[in-house]
């Protein structure tokens, strides 16, 4: 079996992450964690993209890992998950949009990952989805979570979105080389 070439895994992965968007996983996850049905439509629609912005950056997580056996390909293959998508929200709701996101995405990026720089390792459970979890809540709710329970519901809400995401990606880059390795066996 041949390994899939790094724009048909950018298409791939964008599959994944419209897929994941069409779930809405604002309502689903988020919702049971925070009571999302009281932001005001803008907000609501502010949140949509902050959450479309963490999908992304867990599918960049995903892809990161895999960057350490072919770096080259997993390069090319996140350039053109991110060509993919931006071109299927043009076709959705227009290049203005898209423009304005394409602008977004690395302040975003930069964000959530300086939540996960140079966290405690020892400890990677707390500290690191603690901090993704309280950057999340700035990002989506636009405040921090005040309630301690209700905060440690939203964290755990984000580890489970931000780690199944990140390892649907990590099975996409990783299942053609497998796949191929095992022919040759």
């Amino acid at each position: 079996m041949p390994i899939a070439a790094p724009d048909e895994l950018g298409r791939e992965l964008s599959d994944l992450a419209f897929g994941i968007i069409e779930q809405n996983w604002l309502a689903e996850h988020i919702g049971k964690a925070v009571d999302v049905k009281s932001l005001d439509p803008m907000q609501a629609s502010a949140a949509e993209w902050e959450l479309t912005y963490l999908i992304l950056f867990a599918i960049t997580s995903g892809c990161g890992t895999c960057a350490t056996t072919d770096r080259d390909r997993t390069t090319t293959a996140l350039k053109a998950f991110h060509s993919t998508f931006l071109k299927q929200i043009g076709e959705q709701v227009g290049q203005d949009i898209v423009n304005a996101h394409e602008k977004n995405l690395v302040p975003r990026y930069r964000l959530y990952s300086q939540t996960l720089e140079g966290e405690d390792t020892t400890h990677p459970y707390k500290t690191r989805y603690q901090r993704l979890g309280e950057a999340a809540a700035i990002q989506l709710l636009g405040k921090p979570i005040e309630d301690p329970q209700t905060a440690d519901i939203f964290r755990e809400t984000i580890k489970v979105i931000f780690t199944e995401v990140r390892e649907a990606v990590i099975k996409v880059m990783r299942h053609p080389q497998i796949a191929q390795a095992q022919g040759e066996a």
